[in-house]
């Protein structure tokens, strides 16, 4: 096993920007076409021909001020971060993924080392879930560099599902941050490795049980 140590008529779409590298003191100006008056049934085109021209305007503005970056337009209601969510993924379904010895697939265990010791599903690599927090990327980038950007499907998983999905989207940010292209598909074990030994426990072709029994936790 691999052990690295170390988001009436509804409203228009609203323009949004970021200024997460802007210089000190820079602004941008994100304009909401809620804030022009209600349209007739005549104005649809116009207001959409509207909506258009200030996005292109905030695109300007920010290009103008040599910020690093990113413009979309929402739809009214729709969560900013639903395009940034992560799928799950039953044992059921890793399992039978397991089975078919899909050359492409890659477990990342983010539990602690001393808990891989109870037991962990065979073919995963342990990358600690502190390694994914820590300022310096170093370790968590020699992790992905040297296995995990060489994998097609990318499952983390913990102990009970609770770190996986924020360690998931760390992992998913620091891939493209690196360039990685194309970036795995990634996803979490529901209920994590507890629940994957409450069916598999049994299964020496598909776990490691030191013990020779799992100790459940939920």
């Amino acid at each position: 096993m691999f052990m690295l140590a170390k988001l009436r008529t509804p409203s228009a779409p609203v323009a949004r920007a970021s200024r997460r590298s802007c210089p000190r003191g820079a602004r941008v100006v994100a304009t909401s076409a809620s804030a022009t008056p209600a349209a007739t049934p005549g104005d649809v085109n116009r207001r959409d021909v509207l909506t258009s021209f200030l996005a292109a305007q905030v695109a300007l503005r920010v290009g103008a001020l040599g910020c690093a970056a990113t413009l979309a337009v929402v739809p009214p209601g729709t969560a900013a971060s639903a395009a940034s969510a992560i799928p799950a993924i039953s044992s059921e379904a890793l399992a039978a993924m397991l089975l078919s010895k899909d050359p492409g697939l890659l477990l990342v265990d983010v539990r602690a080392p001393e808990e891989v010791w109870a037991g962990a599903i065979k073919g995963s690599i342990n990358v600690p879930a502190p390694i994914f927090l820590k300022e310096d990327t170093a370790d968590l980038d020699q992790a992905i560099l040297e296995r995990i950007s060489k994998a097609k499907e990318v499952v983390i998983q913990c102990l009970l599902g609770r770190r996986a999905p924020s360690v998931a989207k760390t992992l998913q940010a620091r891939m493209q941050a690196l360039g990685i292209v194309p970036v795995p598909h990634i996803s979490v074990l529901t209920g994590g490795i507890d629940a994957f030994m409450a069916s598999y426990a049994g299964r020496n072709d598909l776990v490691s049980l030191p013990s020779g029994k799992w100790p459940r936790r939920a």
